[in-house]
């Protein structure tokens, strides 16, 4: 062999060399942080159970804070010395208000001035309402005869 083939293959030999022994060093790092990565994996799991747990109790202590003698079987002497919010009451009214009030509201709608003119298909008065006081018999705008200015 020449002698420029004895240095390459020499080269080659120990770049090789060097290239195992880092693939070893790798291979243990990659290792050890697989091991690393299996223990925090635990870890994981290990502190998701126990926010569970802790939500869990939290939502439990946050109804129990919430109760009070309205919505529990305590007594109300246990509500403590804290004014409880008014309750929100809601609008009810009784059978005989709504009818006066129904009442009162067809005596308005009766009362409102309507037009005086005879209805074009019938005998009755046209019930269009005017808008205007009825003083004058005012008319609608859709009857035949309007009301004369003076």
């Amino acid at each position: 062999m020449p002698a420029t083939e004895q240095r390459q293959a020499g080269a080659t030999a120990t770049r090789l060399g060097q290239l195992q022994a880092e693939h070893a060093a790798f291979r243990a790092e990659y290792e050890k942080l697989r091991a690393e990565n299996a223990e925090q994996r635990t870890e994981y799991e290990k502190l998701r159970a126990q926010n569970q747990q802790l939500r869990q109790r939290l939502e439990e202590l946050e109804r129990r804070v919430g109760l009070d003698s309205s919505n529990s079987g305590k007594p109300p002497s246990s509500d403590g010395p804290a004014k409880r919010p008014a309750r929100k009451r809601t609008r009810t009214r009784s059978p005989a208000t709504r009818a006066r009030r129904c009442a009162r509201r067809r005596r308005r709608i009766a009362s409102r001035p309507t037009c005086r003119c005879s209805a074009p298909t019938a005998e009755r008065r046209c019930q269009r309402v005017t808008g205007r006081a009825s003083r004058g018999g005012g008319r609608c705008s859709t009857c035949p005869r309007r009301r004369r200015r003076r």
